[in-house]
């Protein structure tokens, strides 16, 4: 019999590992469901991990990229005594069915070695997650839960541990995060320096818990906007644009670096694109995987330049943003825009150039103003009509006046 422990494993607990070599010393004999049901002894084949929003990482909700849970996992599991096998599982937004779709990618991702059922697999699961894979007949052990009618905890789940480091002054000082943290967790926590990461992410005030600034933008619609627009933008401002070091914030789909990577006068220069919003990040990556950009040097990260240096200090000979510093005032504060352009000086070699196109705002702009506008030069009426063909569309608006 398999365990499954779905979960995004952010972070491990001694608590888990001590439950687990429990069960699995016990070959779950003595040990309890989540309906407080003992189990009848049974051999533990191994432990499987699905590590959930493995696609995401650098957010609020997932700091770490999967490649580091991964490792976590490995050493974690090392000492239990079975197999384990690690998969991961794509975010795939508000599946209600997500428990199946879990046990799917498990079963294509290895090979179809593992096709999980209640007859040969126990869910360990704590959180409302568990009543998914309930709905699928599988039998599920609590873990930290200890009351299923509440949802209320015996002791600290994972997540409420990766809270307590963001939050902590100093966490590698917290005797109780010592105590808490699983060794395995704890080290992959300190050699890539999550605590700074996760106090960053957990102080953003803009970006939402998956790394978005706003959950309500057509992406589609904006990415075509911004592709056909991007020969105007390096048209504005290609002739500011100083060779090395050449950075693109807010790069959206990258754009603007495809043209400045065709440009010959640049050819010998490196590019860096930043893009904080994840549905962006991706298609940054997958068009350099398509081979999109005339230049090897090209390189993408998501990250947040309001809130820190996105480049090493005194690094960057230019440094473009478009369409960018009116979203951080909108979206974010004055106070948040100063702190960017504080950001970009401490990033520019001496003589570097930032170059920043943007919209520009009215003075006195919460003043009325009294708009005369032509009536007669089409139709007034009959303005609201929903219509679904695009071209149909297109055709009824041009046939409305100005008005």
């Amino acid at each position: 019999m398999y365990i499954l422990f779905p979960g995004r494993h952010h972070l491990l607990t001694s608590f888990q590992f001590d439950y687990l070599k429990q069960v699995i010393a016990v070959q779950f004999e003595g040990a309890v469901d989540v309906d407080g049901k003992p189990f009848q002894k049974m051999e533990v084949s191994g432990l499987i991990f699905a590590v959930t929003s493995a696609n995401h990482s650098n957010t609020r909700r997932n700091p770490l990229p999967f490649y580091l849970r991964a490792m976590g996992l490995q050493v974690f599991s090392a000492g239990l005594g079975v197999p384990s096998y690690i998969y991961g599982v794509d975010d795939v937004g508000h599946l209600d069915n997500f428990a199946r779709y879990t046990i799917k990618k498990i079963r294509h991702e290895s090979d179809e070695c593992f096709d999980l059922s209640p007859k040969n697999a126990v869910v360990l699961c704590s959180t409302p997650v568990l009543e998914m894979y309930a709905r699928l007949g599988f039998r599920i052990l609590p873990a930290e839960l200890g009351d299923r009618a509440t949802y209320k905890m015996k002791t600290e789940n994972p997540w409420d541990l990766v809270e307590r480091i963001a939050r902590s002054a100093d966490w590698e000082k917290d005797q109780v995060l010592a105590a808490k943290i699983h060794p395995a967790s704890a080290s992959i926590w300190q050699e890539y320096r999550l605590g700074q990461k996760a106090k960053m992410l957990f102080s953003d005030r803009m970006i939402g818990d998956d790394g978005d600034i706003t959950s309500t933008r057509d992406y589609n619609s904006y990415v075509r906007q911004m592709d056909e627009i991007a020969g105007l933008k390096y048209e504005d401002t290609a002739s500011f644009i100083q060779s090395g070091r050449v950075g693109d914030i807010g790069c959206s789909a990258g754009s603007w670096i495809k043209l400045a990577c065709q440009d010959v006068r640049f050819r010998e220069s490196d590019f860096y694109g930043i893009e904080v919003a994840r549905h962006l990040y991706d298609l940054c990556l997958q068009r350099k995987h398509n081979g999109d950009f005339n230049s090897p040097f090209v390189f993408f990260s998501k990250k947040n330049a309001v809130m820190d240096l996105v480049f090493d200090e005194g690094s960057m000979n230019t440094i473009h943003t478009s369409s960018l510093t009116h979203e951080i005032v909108s979206y974010g504060s004055q106070a948040d825009l100063l702190q960017f352009i504080s950001n970009r000086y401490r990033e520019l070699v001496p003589g570097g150039v930032w170059i920043n196109r943007d919209v520009v705002g009215p003075e006195e702009k919460d003043s009325m103003v009294l708009m005369r506008l032509c009536k007669n030069d089409g139709r007034s009426d009959n303005y609201e009509q929903a219509i679904e063909d695009r071209s149909e569309l297109a055709t009824y608006l041009k046939g409305l006046s100005t008005f």
